[in-house]
Order: structure tokens, then C-alpha cells, then sequence
């Protein structure tokens, strides 16, 4: 499972009271959010140390060949990171390619993904909807 994604689901549950008549637990330190920065490929060499503080980086490639070599390269320099990539019209090759680099998660917009390029259960899958999705069906998603 992604890094990222099991982080996000450990937010999002919180952590439990505790019952019976002990003394009340202090609030936890936890972050309440993730940051995830957001690199152009051709960029990211560049920019790798301005990601130092995130919990998460996100590469915006064009192909998955280009984008593989650019996320070994970034993951090597900044390993504690989460690494994932978006693109656009990726395939169930693409996807194998970016997941043997080391991607941890993809994000991919709903409008022109393939169903069957995201059976892998390994990497992370994250839907990108456009802003101006009606409100009914962005409830239901």
C-alpha cells in the first residue's frame, strides 16, 4: 500500500478516547494535514531542496519513460519523502514502468485514465477532478 495514502487514512481516523474513569489523555501532536509539494519533471533536479519539510512530493511528467529516470533521481536525493507522479493518459505499461521507479502513488485524472491501467495494487491511486465538477457528483465519488 502507498506511504502517503496510509498516512491521509491514519489522519483522517483520528485516535480513539479512552473509556472508563481514567484521567482525560492530552490532544495529540499528530498533524492534522499533509503537504505535498509539486515539481515539474524537467525541474525537479533543480528544485529538490525546496521539499526538504514536505511529507510528500508530486512529479508532473509527460511520459513515464523521462518521469522514471526523474523519480529515481529526486528519491535518491530526498529518500524520507513519499514520491508520486501525475500524469495524463497513462497506460497499464506507463504504470508498471513508474511503480518499478519507485513511485509510491499516482494521481490520474478521471477523465481519460483507463480503468485497467490502475489494477495495480501496489502504488497508491489518487483521482484528480477538475474544479468545476458539479457538487452532486463530486458527492459521489
Amino acid at each position: 500500500m502507498s506511504i502517503l495514502i496510509d498516512k491521509l487514512n491514519r489522519i483522517s481516523r483520528g485516535s480513539p478516547q479512552p473509556m472508563g474513569f481514567t484521567s482525560r489523555q492530552p490532544a495529540s501532536d499528530k498533524p492534522k494535514m499533509q503537504l505535498v509539494v509539486s515539481f515539474a519533471a524537467e525541474s525537479a533536479g533543480s528544485l529538490a531542496g525546496r521539499a526538504a519539510g514536505a511529507d510528500a512530493g508530486l512529479l508532473r511528467i509527460s511520459k513515464p519513460g523521462t518521469g522514471a529516470e526523474a523519480l529515481q533521481e529526486i528519491s535518491k536525493t530526498l529518500p524520507n519523502i513519499a514520491w508520486g507522479v501525475g500524469l495524463r493518459g497513462i497506460s497499464r505499461a506507463g504504470l508498471k514502468q513508474i511503480a518499478r521507479a519507485g513511485s509510491d502513488f499516482v494521481v490520474f485524472p478521471a477523465t481519460d485514465t483507463p480503468l485497467t491501467a490502475l489494477e495495480d495494487n501496489k502504488t497508491g491511486r489518487i483521482l484528480e477532478v477538475p474544479e468545476s465538477l458539479d457538487e452532486g457528483l463530486f458527492r459521489a465519488i
